[in-house]
Parts: structure tokens; C-alpha cells; sequence
């Protein structure tokens, strides 16, 4: 990242941080931990110090704008007003100095939100730009997967010779933190899941296996075992309670999570299976194979009428 992006990402985390409450120790020992060196923080403090008194009362008033124009987002979003706000988000961006404070996840996860209401559609990209970097895995990061709603990554990784990495790390989205770090795979982890409900994730890994692992309690609460070759790939059904794997012995494998059982043994590809998904309704799987082939498969589930569970 340019330097100047940096510490705009920089400025854009201290205030959102400062508006949560956060004391300034915490937020710069949370700086500290993700890489930035002393002189940088000074640096970053000074600039953050020269904005408040640059423009005095323009400045605040100018703040207090933004507020009043999030507000009125907020209000809009709520009537179902797509229009409305769109037309405060001009506003907004059309602010002097707006764009040293654009990075700043308010207003953009506002518009998301709108979009997930209906109100709004996403047409194009503005822009993109690196926001952090999570480093604590020991070996080359294999797999990675981002929760449906948006708080919370997951990481899979490998091992060479030395050190061993083979863990699977449950990470924080907003601040950088890792949660939890999932151990129990004995090579490397290929593959990662994130259940729907965000409380659970799947892995498949090089040493033959799936695990399940509790986020809550951060134990791997069932083992799966057929694979006879390498676990390349995993995904898990929109409602989450079934898993599909691909593996190296050209095989896909469908899961009851809950119970461990392999429901069905898939064959067709001639060579590894690398890729693996389930569609939204859970009618179709696709699969990727070193065979050069996708291979369509279709789900013929078993039913019941709701209320009739045993």
C-alpha cells in the first residue's frame, strides 16, 4: 500500500474506532500489532492533531454535516427511499475534504445495506483499495472464505518442512484480530467454509480428512473420513446443515454435518476434484477437476412436510 493510502486507512480506522469509544492506547497498541512502527503512529497522531484545528469552526461544522447526512441516510434507508439516498450520498461525497475521509466504512456499509433492502442496485465500482493485512499464519495461506454477514474471515493454511502451520484461524473483519486459531489437521488445509449462521466452519485438508469446527467453543466437534487422497475442496449447503468435499481420489462426497455420515459418493471425473459448489436453492453442485472438465450435478433430496419431525 502507498504510503498516503495508509495513513488515510490509517485516519479513517482511528476515528471510527474514537467514535466507538475506544481509549487511544488500545487503538494504538491495535496499530502496533499490525505492523505499524512507532514513528509512524507519531506521525499518523500529528496528522490526526493538525486536522482538528485546520478550518476551526468549518471543521466542526463540517462534522457535524456528515453526521446529519449519515442520519438522514439511515432515515431513508428505513422509509425504503432509494432515491433519498442516493441523493445524500452525493451530498456527502461532495463535502470539502470528503476524500480523505472516504475510506470511512459508514457511509459504504449504509449504501450496502440499502442494496441488501432492495432499495438500491450496484451498477458499477467507484473504486478498491487494501484496507489491512492479517499475519500470524506460518506457512503460504491456502484457502479463505468471508462470512454472510460480513463480520468475521476465515483462513486455511499449509505446512512445509519447517515450521508446521496446518491451521485453520478465524479472524475479525473490522479490527484485524484472530479469534481463534482451529488446530487438529496433520497437512495442509486446503479448503475452507463458513457455515450460513457464521457459528461454524468446514475444512478439508491433505491429510485425507473434513473437520467441523464450533466457533463458539473453537473444538473440532466431528472428524469426517472417507476421502482416500487429499481433501481439495469443501463448500456447505445455503442452509448449512450439509457439506460437499472434492478430493484427490476424483471423487465428491455430500455430508449430513450433523451427524458425520456420507450420504453420497460422487464418481465421474477422471483426475482430482479442485473446485466444488452448491447452488443457493441446493439443487445443483459444479465441480472443477485437473481432468480440464466442470462436471453439473443434480440433487434429488428427500422431504417432509414441516411439523412432521420426529
Amino acid at each position: 500500500m502507498a504510503k498516503s493510502d495508509a495513513m488515510k486507512a490509517g485516519i479513517s480506522y482511528v476515528r471510527r474506532m474514537r467514535s466507538k469509544g475506544v481509549p487511544d492506547e488500545r487503538i494504538r497498541a491495535s496499530l502496533r500489532s499490525s505492523g505499524w512502527s512507532e514513528a509512524a503512529i507519531e506521525h499518523l497522531w500529528a496528522r490526526l492533531g493538525r486536522r482538528r484545528s485546520r478550518g476551526g469552526g468549518q471543521a466542526a461544522g463540517a462534522a457535524a454535516r456528515v453526521k446529519q447526512l449519515l442520519e438522514g441516510i439511515a432515515d431513508a434507508i428505513e422509509r425504503g427511499a432509494g432515491r433519498d439516498v442516493m441523493a445524500l450520498a452525493g451530498e456527502m461525497r461532495e463535502l470539502p475534504g470528503y476524500e480523505l475521509d472516504e475510506r470511512d466504512p459508514t457511509l459504504l456499509a449504509h449504501l450496502a445495506e440499502a442494496g441488501r433492502d432492495g432499495i438500491l442496485t450496484r451498477t458499477g465500482l467507484r473504486d478498491a483499495w487494501h484496507v489491512r493485512t492479517f499475519e500470524e499464519h506460518d506457512w503460504s495461506v491456502e484457502s479463505v472464505a468471508i462470512s454472510p454477514d460480513g463480520w468475521f474471515a476465515l483462513s486455511g493454511a499449509g505446512g512445509g518442512l519447517l515450521p508446521h502451520d496446518n491451521t485453520v484461524r478465524l479472524w475479525e473483519l473490522d479490527s484485524g484480530q484472530c479469534l481463534r486459531v482451529f488446530k487438529g489437521h496433520t497437512a495442509c488445509v486446503n479448503s475452507v467454509a463458513i457455515s450460513p449462521d457464521a457459528r461454524s466452519a468446514l475444512s478439508g485438508s491433505s491429510d485425507k480428512t473434513l473437520r467441523v469446527w464450533d466457533f463458539d467453543s473453537g473444538d473440532c466437534v466431528r472428524t469426517l473420513r472417507e476421502h482416500r487422497d487429499c481433501v481439495n475442496a469443501v463448500a456447505i449447503s445455503p442452509h448449512g446443515r450439509f457439506g460437499l468435499s472434492g478430493g484427490g481420489d476424483k471423487t465428491l462426497r455430500l455430508w449430513d454435518l450433523d451427524s458425520g455420515q456420507c450420504l453420497r459418493t460422487l464418481h465421474g471425473h477422471t483426475d482430482g476434484v479442485y473446485a466444488v459448489a452448491i447452488s443457493a436453492d441446493g439443487r445443483f453442485a459444479l465441480s472443477g477437476s485437473s481432468d480440464n472438465t466442470l462436471r453439473l450435478w443434480q440433487f434429488d433430496w428427500e422431504w417432509q412436510a414441516v411439523g412432521d419431525e420426529e
